[in-house]
């Protein structure tokens, strides 16, 4: 009979693989461009942020993309009320 793996191993061997992950990021870095640590890890820091917030924005453009159905509906396929209510702007007779 096998033993039973716990179940948080699945959570440690993804722990373990950014552990790998971050050790070779300083060491390319600290390598490559002869940073020192500190400075290798606020470059790898700005490139996390950047990273999330670019994700995030890519995220809620293809969630907006996805709620579009027509151009002139909203979300829940009626028309929009601003188009069919427009009206031409009142003309102006200037002096």
């Amino acid at each position: 009979m096998r033993a039973q793996r716990p179940a948080y191993s699945a959570f440690l061997q993804v722990c373990h693989a950014l552990d790998i992950t971050l050790l070779a990021w300083l060491i390319g870095l600290i390598a490559l461009f002869r940073l020192d640590l500190w400075e290798a890890r606020m470059v790898i820091l700005i490139n996390w942020l950047l990273n999330m917030a670019l994700s995030f924005f890519l995220l809620g453009v293809l969630l907006s993309a996805a709620n579009m159905r027509d151009g002139d509906r909203d979300i829940r396929g009626r028309q929009d009320i601003r188009a069919q209510n427009a009206q031409p702007a009142p003309e102006f007779d200037y002096p």
